[in-house]
């Protein structure tokens, strides 16, 4: 078994090009401005860690924010993911399901400790669901469990979005709302790049 497990998404969900990953990344660290900054130690982070797409801004102000700290105060990480692929067995607890009072409880106390975007998720809930402008609390993005219901938020051509009625920065990626498809699946295809895949076939 090889000591480093190969890339397998690369060129999916990030670029394929170490350099261009590079760039990418030192581009989202810079997008944290000083003001960002909480002015204390945290106790506790929680990053995404989903595709760039997705997780690029919430994730690079979480490590931007440690990256300023002169004193190391990691002690451990924790690392959370579902297996996408394959089927484990032993690693999901039997116990009840969280009810939804209690992520509405969380996401409160979330907000009230200065957290913009919070969601309840995979519950109908939709305040709990729902996308507000951290400066005016326009509402801009409603949803309820999966399905999206309505956006408001006005994208610019590097496919970032602002509030319409104040004009503040929306946190992550945004295309034109052309309407929503209710709750059902989007078939996903993953496959090799085709350039790695003849890499592949002509070097065994």
């Amino acid at each position: 078994m090889p000591a480093v497990r190969e890339a397998v998404v690369d060129g999916l969900f990030y670029p394929a090009v170490p350099a261009a990953l590079r760039a990418q990344v030192v581009d989202y660290l810079a997008g944290v401005g000083a003001a960002d900054d909480i002015g204390r130690t945290p106790k506790l982070l929680i990053a995404p860690h989903a595709s760039y797409e997705y997780s690029d801004a919430v994730a690079a102000h979480v490590y931007a924010l440690l990256g300023r700290r002169r004193e190391p105060i990691v002690r451990r990480v924790v690392l959370l993911g579902p297996a996408h692929r394959v089927a484990l067995g032993g690693l999901v607890l039997d116990v009840a399901p969280t009810p939804p009072a209690t992520l509405t409880r969380a996401r409160a106390i979330a907000l009230g400790n200065g957290l913009h975007h919070v969601y309840t998720g995979n519950v109908h809930d939709v305040e709990g669901g729902t996308t507000f402008c951290p400066a005016c609390h326009d509402a801009l993005v409603r949803r309820d469990w999966y399905a999206v219901l309505s956006c408001r938020i006005e994208t610019c051509g590097d496919a970032r979005g602002t509030c319409p009625h104040c004009g503040t920065p929306i946190a992550g990626r945004f295309g034109a709302f052309t309407g929503g498809f209710g709750r059902r699946r989007i078939p996903v295809r993953m496959a090799v790049p085709t350039e790695r895949r003849h890499a592949q076939q002509n070097h065994p």
